[in-house]
């Protein structure tokens, strides 16, 4: 069973892996950046208060993305590096348009020490995040 940390958003939930040092993040919809920046705060909270040091980031019901969201993830990569994380699995998203902005913030955001890989599935993911 997943503990949810944070439903606030429609269109972003945090949830936190059970004896773990993991959260999942699910991004839906049309993100909002002025969504996106309250939800921010509370991952932040999140990561700090659990100690967290991975993050499976489930994007696959992600639509468009605005340049200012694009922009605000390639800082929240750098913010997750500064934060202790080391791995985070990706579930990509099935919109063409999502995967487009996605994988611009992939080309524009440099975090060497977060080890960061795709997986075709949140089981998959899981497994190497647990490994």
């Amino acid at each position: 069973m997943i503990e949810v940390v944070s439903t606030r958003s429609g269109n972003m939930e945090i949830s936190h892996v059970p004896n773990s040092l993991t959260l999942i993040i699910r991004l839906r919809g049309f993100l909002k950046a002025g969504e996106f920046i309250k939800e921010q705060q509370l991952l932040h909270d999140a990561i700090r208060k659990r100690h967290i040091e991975s993050i499976l980031l489930d994007q696959q019901e992600l639509k468009v993305l605005s340049q200012e969201v694009l922009t605000f993830l390639m800082h929240t990569a750098d913010d997750f590096a500064k934060n202790g994380i080391r791995r985070m699995a990706t579930l990509a998203p099935k919109d063409p348009f999502a995967q487009a902005g996605i994988a611009k913030v992939k080309s524009q955001a440099k975090v060497p020490t977060i080890d960061v890989r795709p997986f075709p599935s949140e089981v998959a993911a899981l497994e190497w995040l647990r490994s």
